[in-house]
């Protein structure tokens, strides 16, 4: 797309992810480098692997808005609060502006589970500067053809 730069991830990844295990200045790394050229975009779209670690917080210490996609299944909900737990610290620490969102995935509107996941994750994100927005799946898309809709 026109304007649109992606720099993927490589195999040095796993490199330089071991590396901010040791390195003093970790959080502010990833910032650190968006900083020097910030006046090149108006927006930086940064994908971080799904485990905790170095790479989450350095995503979260640079990040205006954190974007957490939650599949509907309670199970999840457990790593988002291990996710508003380090944001939290992070948010009191060092990056007062970051906001937290979650996308729900894999929703089926069909079922009362996926209501009452949702229904817990606008709870748990009440009242900080979050909110929720939902994914359409293929279940859904599909539903017209089923005569489902």
């Amino acid at each position: 797309a026109h304007g649109m730069k992606v720099v993927p991830a490589s195999a040095t990844l796993a490199v330089v992810l071991n590396d901010l295990l040791y390195t003093q200045a970790s959080p502010y790394r990833l910032k650190e480098a968006l900083d020097r050229v910030a006046d090149l975009f108006v927006y930086a779209l940064i994908d971080c692997p799904a485990m905790l670690g170095s790479a989450m917080n350095n995503g979260l210490t640079a990040a205006d808005v954190a974007l957490v996609p939650l599949q509907c299944d309670f199970l999840a909900l457990r790593g988002l609060a291990d996710v508003q737990e380090i944001a939290d610290t992070i948010r009191e620490e060092v990056n007062p502006r970051l906001q937290l969102h979650a996308l729900g995935t894999m929703y089926d509107r069909r079922t009362a589970h996926a209501h009452d996941v949702l229904s817990e994750v606008r709870s748990a994100l009440s009242g900080l500067g979050a909110s929720l927005g939902m994914a359409a799946t293929s279940i859904q898309s599909s539903e017209p053809s089923l005569g489902m809709a």
